[in-house]
């Protein structure tokens, strides 16, 4: 699913130039090239399953003020108005290339999502465990989360993200 042969001729033409002219300016295109690079975006666009997910719905969960954010979402959830099935998406990431670290300790999970139909929740569990505090109301808020039966988790080879995750807490 690569580009185009006519587009790939001009992304090479702009990319051997640069992107710019002699003069250091941005390099012309004409109508033509514009119109096919910009309908090559949009062929490449429609390939990706796209959510309808503004910028101010993804919340990064790295202090006080975001562990509190994150906490009224889920709870949103649990008790939604209109009544739905309560769903939530769970997946975890941690630093690849190194399975322990430097004191022979596996490497835990280092970012938590947790996407709601509304919000994207990035728990960023380095940053949290750093401060005792932050990590006890952050772990209050997933325990929360994971122990609900009444919310449904969903994930993808789940049972990897869990091993890593027990290390960050024992609910998962």
């Amino acid at each position: 699913c690569g580009m185009t042969a006519e587009a790939a001729e001009v992304a090479g033409r702009i990319a051997a130039a640069g992107g710019e002219d002699e003069d250091g300016d941005e390099l012309p295109l004409d109508d033509d090239e514009r119109e096919l690079l910009e309908e090559e975006g949009r062929r490449r666009q429609a390939q990706f399953l796209r959510l309808p997910l503004p910028r101010e719905s993804i919340v990064v969960v790295d202090c006080e003020a975001a562990v509190g954010k994150a906490g009224e979402e889920l709870r949103r959830l649990a008790h939604c108005d209109p009544p739905r099935l309560p769903a939530v998406g769970v997946d975890a990431e941690w630093r690849p290339f190194a399975a322990v670290d430097d004191e022979g300790r596996q490497i835990r999970a280092a970012l938590l999502q947790v996407s709601t139909p509304d919000t994207a929740l990035l728990f960023d569990l380095d940053t949290l465990s750093r401060d005792p505090a932050l990590a006890a109301a952050a772990d209050e808020v997933l325990s929360s989360l994971m122990s609900n039966d009444d919310v449904i988790k969903l994930g993808f080879a789940f049972s990897s993200d869990v091993a890593k995750l027990q290390r960050w807490n024992d609910v998962f």
